[in-house]
């Protein structure tokens, strides 16, 4: 999905190499999680940039 705030959804993974915003397929996809309605792969981003901002933080303590 573009992003978590609920614009048209587009697949990083189909995106990431033809250049082109592929739509993502939802339900169709492994990586989509349908109880929260998002896309795996930007879960695992945006946690990642959290665990990041959070380490940044306490090193800069």
């Amino acid at each position: 999905m573009s992003s978590l705030t609920g614009s048209i959804p587009v697949c990083p993974m189909l995106s990431a190499s033809g250049g082109v915003d592929m739509v993502c397929m939802q339900e169709k996809c492994a990586w989509y999680m349908k109880s929260s309605k998002l896309c795996a792969v930007y879960i695992i981003a945006h946690n990642n940039l959290l665990e990041i901002q959070k380490k940044q933080a306490n090193n800069n303590s």
